[in-house]
């Protein structure tokens, strides 16, 4: 990034700067967890599942299991 020292030139070339590499690479992240939150959600919440259901039956039931394979299994 140069700096002039003319008055507008260095926000012209700051803008240029951002649109050409910050820009493109927050948008790549946004894209990448479009697919990342929703699956850490269903896992989060399988594994709460299964820690409520493990801690009101004071055992690991069959279907407490089925849950944490699940929450395990997505991460």
């Amino acid at each position: 990034m140069q700096v002039h020292a003319k008055g507008g030139s260095f926000s012209v070339v700051r803008t240029q700067w951002f649109s050409r590499y910050l820009f493109p690479s927050l948008l790549a992240i946004r894209e990448g967890m479009v697919c990342i939150i929703p699956c850490l959600m269903i896992s989060s919440f399988s594994l709460f599942i299964a820690c409520i259901g493990e801690f009101f039956t004071h055992s690991t039931d069959s279907w407490v299991g089925h849950f944490y394979a699940i929450g395990l299994r997505s991460e």
